[in-house]
This record gives C-alpha cells, sequence and structure tokens, in this order.
C-alpha cells in the first residue's frame, strides 16, 4: 500500500519530499510511526496523515520563494501537519486470512459486483480507506466540483475517456497514475490507428486529473499533459456509389419504419441527421405545387448559422418519406424524444443508422448523403450557388445577396432523382 511499510510489529508512514521544498524542510522524506500492526487501521491512518502532508506540499510548491524568505534563518515545523496517533494494536490480516466470518462478510459485500474484476485491495477495503479514491469512484467527485457537469453530451464523453483509461491501464488510485500508464494509453491509441479519438479522451483526462489533483492537494505532475502524437490525416469521407444507393433506397421502401424515414429523408436532401431530427411537422410543407422542408430555430434545438437556416425542396424518396410523416396525424414532432434534455438518445440514433449504412455500403455513414448529393448535382453542371444554398453552405462574402427560388432549386434537383 501507498506510503505503507511494516517494521517489527508495527506499520509505518513514509514519504518522499518533494525536491523544490526539501531544502526548505530540510528532509528528503518524512517518517511516522502509525502505532498499530492493524493493517486496516494504518491504511486509515496513512490516508488521514497523507492529506495532511498534501495539504502541507500545495502550500509550499505554490508559495516557495515567499515562504523561503520567511523560513530561511528558521527551520518549517511539520510537527503541524503530523498526527499523534494512538496506541492500537491486533493482527488484521490474521484475522481476514483466518477469520471464516470476517471473510464471508467482505467477499457478501462485493456479490453485486464480479469478484473476478476485483483487486485484492477493492475486495478488502470495501469502504473507501485507499489514500486516494479509484478513477472509476472519481468521476462522481468530479461532477460536483464542475459547474456544467449535467450537459449530457459532456458526461457521456467524461465517462467514455475514463472507462477507456480503465480498460487500458486498470482501476487505480488517481494518485497512481503515471507516465508508464499514459505512454500505454498512447499507443494504444496510435496502434489502433485512432489518432483523432485518441486527442479528444486526453483533453477530457487532462481536466478531470487537474481538477482532481488540485483539489485534493496531490503534487503529482499530470501524467496525460504533453503527448507527442504523431502526425494524422483525417480520413477522407467518401460518396456513395449507384450500387450503394439501390441498396439503400430498396431498404427504406422495404422497412418503411422509423429509421428508413430518417434515412430516407436525408437521401434527397444533403440534410445532417441534426437537422432532420429537429424538424416539426409543420416544417414540413406539401401540396399539389411545392413539396419542401424548412431547416430553422425551435425551442428544442437552435440553428446558428445564418445560412444554415433554409428551405430545401423535397423530391424523390425524401419526398416519399415526408409523406409519410404527414399521413401519421398531426404530431408536433415526432423526433423529440431524441432531443429531450437529459437523454442520450439521439447518439443511440446516430450510432445505429450509421452502422446500418456501414453495412449496406462500404463503411461509410450518414454524412455520405451530404457528398453524394454535391457529386450528383455537379455532374448534370447545377450551379455552385444552387448546391451551396440547398446545403446551408452560402458563402458570407457573396456580393449579391438573391437566393435562387424554390422552383429554381426544385428543377435541379428533379434532375437527380434516383431511380431504380
Amino acid at each position: 500500500m501507498k506510503y505503507l511499510y511494516k517494521h517489527g510489529n508495527q506499520f509505518w508512514y513514509q514519504r518522499a519530499v518533494p525536491h523544490k521544498i526539501s531544502s526548505l524542510l530540510k528532509k528528503k522524506s518524512i517518517k511516522i510511526c502509525l502505532k498499530t500492526n492493524k493493517l486496516q487501521c494504518a491504511i486509515v491512518r496513512s490516508k488521514k496523515q497523507a492529506v495532511l502532508h498534501n495539504q502541507m506540499f500545495y502550500k509550499l510548491l505554490n508559495n516557495n520563494h515567499s515562504l523561503m524568505k520567511i523560513f530561511q534563518k528558521k527551520k518549517f515545523d511539520i510537527k503541524e501537519y503530523e498526527i499523534k496517533f494512538v496506541d492500537n494494536f491486533d493482527d488484521l490480516v490474521d484475522k481476514f486470512l483466518f477469520s471464516k466470518k470476517y471473510m464471508i462478510k467482505n467477499v457478501l459485500s462485493a456479490s453485486e459486483e464480479k469478484l473476478s474484476s476485483l483487486s485484492l485491495e477493492r475486495l478488502i477495503f470495501r469502504n473507501g480507506e485507499l489514500n486516494f479514491p479509484l478513477l472509476s469512484m472519481a468521476l462522481s467527485r468530479y461532477y460536483k466540483l464542475r459547474n456544467n457537469a449535467d450537459d449530457i453530451k459532456i458526461r457521456i464523453s467524461l465517462e467514455r475517456s475514463v472507462k477507456g483509461l480503465i480498460e487500458i491501464c486498470g482501476d487505480k488510485p488517481i494518485d497512481e497514475y503515471s507516465r508508464i500508464d499514459s505512454d500505454d494509453y498512447l499507443n494504444h491509441f496510435v496502434k489502433s490507428n485512432k489518432i483523432s479519438a485518441g486527442r479528444k479522451n486526453q483533453s477530457n483526462l487532462i481536466n478531470i486529473f487537474k481538477l482532481l489533483y488540485s483539489n485534493l492537494y496531490i503534487s503529482n505532475s499530470n501524467p496525460f499533459l504533453n503527448f507527442k502524437w504523431p502526425d494524422y490525416k483525417h480520413k477522407t469521407r467518401k460518396i456513395f456509389s449507384d450500387n450503394e444507393l439501390k441498396l439503400i433506397f430498396n431498404f427504406c421502401k422495404e422497412k418503411n419504419d422509423f429509421v428508413s424515414i430518417i434515412i430516407a429523408l436525408m437521401f434527397d436532401t444533403g440534410c445532417l441527421l441534426s437537422e432532420i431530427i429537429g424538424l416539426f411537422n409543420d416544417d414540413i410543407f406539401l401540396s399539389s405545387h411545392q413539396n419542401y422542408l424548412v431547416i430553422r430555430s425551435n425551442y428544442l434545438r437552435k440553428i446558428k448559422k445564418r445560412f444554415s437556416k433554409r428551405v430545401v425542396p423535397l423530391v424523390g424518396i425524401s419526398l416519399w418519406a415526408a409523406k409519410k410523416i404527414k399521413l401519421k396525424g398531426p404530431t408536433k414532432n415526432i423526433f423529440s424524444d431524441f432531443l429531450s434534455k437529459g437523454t442520450n438518445k439521439i447518439y443511440i440514433l446516430e450510432y445505429s443508422i450509421n452502422k446500418l449504412l456501414k453495412s449496406l455500403t462500404n463503411g461509410k455513414t450518414s454524412y455520405s448523403f451530404r457528398l453524394t448529393l454535391i457529386n450528383r448535382l455537379k455532374n448534370i453542371n447545377c450551379p455552385e450557388e444552387v448546391i451551396l444554398e440547398i446545403l446551408g453552405k452560402s458563402k458570407e462574402s457573396r456580393i449579391y445577396n438573391n437566393e435562387s427560388s424554390l422552383e429554381y432549386k426544385s428543377s435541379w434537383l428533379e434532375q437527380i432523382i434516383f431511380k431504380t
């Protein structure tokens, strides 16, 4: 256990003094007798003493120059940060190893977890007697310290990063992660060619360890700082081939379910999944003369960019999907469940749709609908400004703000209607 060793029949606490303040304390290490031979008691006492020393180190390291001037003629009194322990002797190790009652009690208290995944320390010290909390348990403390921890998107990202670190390096007390762990972590993402994901997870871990180290007065350096990532080239997203479009088209027509309707709406509009999910029933207009959908802000989601707010003609299979939605009745928004605050259903839906598309195509995702629409319009020499208006990507630097009419945009889209 950290800071603990046994000499004779007693446990002792010992830890090194940071090099920067060793001259001030005139010590390279600190030793304290814990006055016990009980392992569990020693762990508790060691933890309490470590907290005080962490506070002392933190204070000295952050005020080193001023304190050096004050105490340069007088030795710093470290006794103020030492606990005077009372004798407490017994043999806890023998009690745990040879007491059937004590063993059964600990095992039963862990019955809700997989015993094979528990370390001996976690099995014995179920009530948090380790010096600092395990990473899996420290995340809840981090949430309490953060102001925006209620943001579901942030929580999902943080939990994913912590889970990944635990899978790669194990679940340890947060002060025991070192450069060896960070190197293993970096190598994992480099070898699996997931550098972009690794960078995002590293950023989360830096913030988690920084805040927890400060709150718990841990003087260790943040092990996840200063990674040297190799150069990373973004994967080029590819368009759907004609055969892949045919497979997707037929799938939507045959399935005729909730997911296929969402996919079909993206098929001939080039809209993003987030834009489709935010549609209200009133945003879809159908008539004998014009059919279109409106991408705009509402109380469920905001469209921040000016040109992203637009009117998109409905043709082909996207028009088929819009009619299916209208037939369901006057529901205000059939996708509202996916945008409700406090849920992560939209991420599950996105994952499911992309997984489905990858199985139908050569590993392509929903974003390929946008790229494919651009390519299909380019092949019939559609003007660039029309393509940009349909996708909500109009250039801010345009001299004239004359937007193309709905009929004009629709006439170009009708020329690329996919026919099986």
